[in-house]
């Protein structure tokens, strides 16, 4: 597809081979930038790719150990469920410590989560804002084998840490000195991208911590008609 090209495209400057200390990485991302326009890059980059093994964002061809186990978990201990409330917490995405909600129906009308969340819910990852982009794979995929057995709300939690271009280089960084040998957690790449992700402020740390027990208490609270 179109993405895919795109991202063949793009695989010299994602994915160098040689361990370079500088090798222009802002200039070759505002030049991609300026080529493809911002939407088209957000799109391309991380919805995945299965022609380079080594490379970000990589599919593979089957499930990796631990979401295997994950869905076996799921089976086994979800078989009697009438209604299940999944909060899924990613980081990385959006302003520093601003809080991106996105809610994907699964096999349920969630109408009521939606409207009593104010309407900060949307209704789907592709066309939910600047900080969305579609893909496949996601976890909440993992429910709808059980579409049927059971009624399901599932809402991504983003919180924002970097600009897109920090974030980005970190991943870059860590994975091409991972696949160089230096696989090392103290390594400079490691730390880096652990930043990217999980930056070491009390202040964002609190605010993710009071806006996801907030989203848990106010979804409980919707769905159950009583506060936890």
């Amino acid at each position: 597809n179109e993405d895919s090209s795109i991202y063949a495209q793009l695989n010299n400057f994602l994915n160098p081979i040689e361990d370079r200390f500088f090798d222009s990485f802002l200039v070759q991302a505002l030049f991609y930038k300026l080529r493809y326009g911002e939407e088209v890059l957000r799109n391309a980059i991380p919805t995945g790719q299965n022609f380079n093994p080594k490379g970000l964002f990589y599919c593979g061809h089957q499930l990796e150990e631990g979401p295997r186990l994950y869905y076996q978990w799921l089976s086994k201990s979800l078989s009697s469920a009438e209604y299940v409330l999944v909060i899924d917490v990613h980081t990385g995405l959006g302003r520093k410590g601003q809080e991106s909600l996105f809610h994907k129906i699964v096999s349920t009308d969630s109408s009521k989560l939606s409207r009593n969340l104010d309407r900060q819910l949307e209704r789907d990852y592709a066309t939910s804002g600047a900080a969305a982009y579609g893909f496949n794979g996601a976890y909440s995929e993992a429910y709808t084998q059980f579409a049927g057995s059971f009624s399901v709300d599932f809402v991504a939690q983003e919180f924002g840490t970097y600009p897109n271009l920090y974030v980005l280089h970190a991943l870059r960084d860590e994975n091409r000195t991972h696949h160089l040998g230096n696989r090392s957690i103290k390594s400079p790449p490691k730390q880096h991208l652990r930043e990217a992700f999980s930056p070491d402020h009390s202040l964002w740390q609190t605010k993710v911590i009071r806006d996801g027990v907030t989203l848990f208490e106010r979804s409980a609270k919707v769905i159950f008609s009583h506060p936890i």
